[in-house]
C-alpha cells in the first residue's frame, strides 16, 4: 500500500495517515507471528536432527538391554529440557518483539535506545497484552521526554532570531540555514 495510491483516491492528508497506521499495525501483527513460526519450525527442525542422530548412536552403542534402557531414560530426559529451554527462548523472543512494539506505538525515537530503560523482568505476557510495560513506558517519557517524538511542531526562526509562528509581523519565510541549525539543537 503506498501513499501515492491513497492521494489518487482523493484521500486527505490526515485519511492516508490513519490508513497508513492501521495498516503499519497490521503488518507488525503478522510480522511476529511469522517470526513467531519461522522460529518454531526451526526449533521443531533441530530437535528432530538431534534424535535422529541420537537413535543413530543408540543403535552404534548398545550392547545390552540396562544399557539401552539407561540411555533411553537420559536421552528422554535430555529432549525434556532441550524443550523447555526451546519453549523459553521462544516466549522470551516474542515478549521482546511485543515490548519493542509497544515502544515504536509510543512514539520512541530510538527503540534501542529506551530499551536499556526498561525492566524487562517485570513485563509479563498475558495473552495478547503485556503487563507492567506501560508504567514504566510512562516513566520513562517523564524523565526522559527526549527519547520520544512529541509530535510538537518545530518553532520556525527567521533571520533576526525572533520565532517565527507567522504572527506579530513576521513574513513566515524559514532561513534555510537558520532552519538547519535550529533542527541540530533540537536533537541534542
Amino acid at each position: 500500500m503506498k501513499r501515492e495510491d491513497l492521494k489518487k483516491l482523493g484521500l486527505s492528508d490526515e485519511q492516508i495517515e490513519g490508513v497508513m497506521s492501521a495498516h503499519g499495525k497490521d503488518i507488525t501483527s503478522l510480522q511476529e507471528k511469522v517470526n513467531g513460526l519461522t522460529s518454531e519450525r526451526d526449533g521443531l527442525k533441530s530437535q528432530l536432527d538431534e534424535r535422529d542422530q541420537q537413535l543413530v548412536d543408540l543403535q552404534k552403542n548398545s550392547k545390552n538391554v540396562d544399557d539401552l534402557n539407561e540411555k533411553i531414560k537420559q536421552l528422554q530426559a535430555d529432549n525434556q529440557k532441550a524443550n523447555e529451554d526451546w519453549q523459553n527462548k521462544l516466549a522470551t523472543q516474542t515478549k521482546n518483539f511485543r515490548i519493542e512494539t509497544a515502544l515504536r506505538e509510543a512514539k520512541a525515537k530510538n527503540v534501542k535506545a529506551v530499551l536499556p530503560f526498561i525492566d524487562t523482568e517485570k513485563v509479563t505476557v498475558d495473552g495478547d497484552n503485556l503487563k507492567g510495560l506501560d508504567d514504566q513506558i510512562k516513566a520513562i517519557q517523564k524523565s526522559d521526554s527526549y527519547l520520544f517524538d512529541g509530535g510538537k511542531p518545530e518553532p520556525r526562526i527567521n533571520i533576526g532570531g525572533a520565532f517565527n509562528n507567522g504572527e506579530n509581523g513576521t513574513d513566515g519565510k524559514v532561513d534555510p540555514v537558520v532552519s538547519s541549525i535550529a533542527a541540530r539543537m533540537k536533537s541534542i
